[in-house]
């Protein structure tokens, strides 16, 4: 795949390709991730957020370990593949998957006790 077309895709992943980057992120930043994970210290009661979720290889073991999950991405496709994965969650009302930017989150102040986000800072507009 061509430099530009990848860094697209890491970006704001869509389609076949964009499913193909969000899979071997999730190989790549396992490790990464799992400290992450660890490092929350989830307590059943948790509200907690992740912070572009792209694969949303965290994103069971948010549920399994937090009252309520909700992810925040910039990409569509992200958002949508998360609400079919996990619809049950969703419904349930433990989880919900947003599109938006960590400049301008589309929550609401004081909304979670635990936050996350692997690898997304080359993203920012401004750290």
């Amino acid at each position: 795949m061509a430099p530009r077309f990848i860094a697209k895709q890491l970006s704001w992943p869509t389609g076949i390709g964009g499913w193909l980057v969000r899979a071997g992120m999730n190989r790549g930043n396992a490790r990464l991730n799992g400290y992450a994970l660890n490092e929350l210290r989830l307590v059943p009661e948790d509200r907690a957020v992740e912070v572009g979720f792209g694969g949303a290889v965290l994103l069971p073991q948010l549920l399994r370990g937090a009252a309520f999950v909700c992810g925040v991405d910039r990409s569509q496709d992200v958002v949508n593949a998360a609400c079919r994965r996990f619809a049950d969650a969703v419904r349930a009302g433990r989880a919900e998957f947003r599109v938006g930017l960590v400049e301008d989150l589309p929550l609401p102040d004081s909304t979670f006790d635990k936050a996350l986000s692997v690898h997304t800072v080359y993203f920012w507009q401004s750290l």
